[in-house]
């Protein structure tokens, strides 16, 4: 979304008087490099919590492009997932902008964008190798 929109939500959520929770600094996903835990941030209930990031996988999985990160979405699907997730869970609507819906969907999308592109230069069978010889080292 541009700067203008941002700073516009912030107006109006002033005049309105309700304050909303700002998105933390940093990126969801990355607590050891200047970014923070989406899931600690929030501190839902771990279902809820759980639910929401299935729900956000689904909505993206429904409406998006699993193949392109999030700054290649159409807005009006990425619209589409952020209203359909506020009506499901109305806590949401405490959060500027709906942040940690666009953080589930970023870190849904890098991975299945980067699952594509993988699966693009190496061949979807090559991929299924890759993943399962990753699996077999962490074990």
């Amino acid at each position: 979304m541009s700067d203008g929109a941002s700073s516009e939500s912030s107006l109006t959520s002033f005049e309105s008087g309700t304050i909303k929770i700002p998105k933390p600094e940093g990126e969801a996903g990355r607590p050891g490099r200047g970014g923070y835990n989406l899931k600690a941030q929030l501190a839902w209930n771990p279902a809820t919590f759980s639910k929401l990031k299935k729900f956000v996988h689904r909505s993206v999985k429904n409406h998006l492009d699993a193949t392109q990160c999030k700054s290649h979405q159409r807005e009006s699907a990425i619209f589409l997932v952020i209203q359909e997730a506020s009506k499901v869970f109305p806590d949401l609507d405490d959060y500027h902008d709906c942040w940690p819906v666009h953080d589930l969907m970023q870190m849904c999308l890098k991975y299945t964008s980067g699952r594509a592109q993988l699966a693009q230069r190496l061949g979807a069978d090559k991929v299924d190798k890759v993943r399962n010889k990753t699996k077999n080292v962490a074990n």
